[in-house]
């Protein structure tokens, strides 16, 4: 969604994130999704966000 790439911007800045990670937190927020299976530790910084590693 076009929304998704604004606020993604907004993210990479305030979490220090890639791209396209920020695209990913900003698509999970839409969706309301709280839980993401990564390796991936940068996801740890965003608010209200539970990183489980696989």
């Amino acid at each position: 969604m076009p929304e998704d790439y604004f606020r993604a911007s907004e993210l990479a800045r305030a979490y220090d994130l890639m791209s396209l990670d920020a695209l990913h937190l900003s698509a999970m927020r839409r969706a309301e999704i709280k839980n993401i299976a990564s390796r991936d530790r940068d996801f740890e910084l965003a608010d209200g966000i539970a990183v489980w590693s696989p």
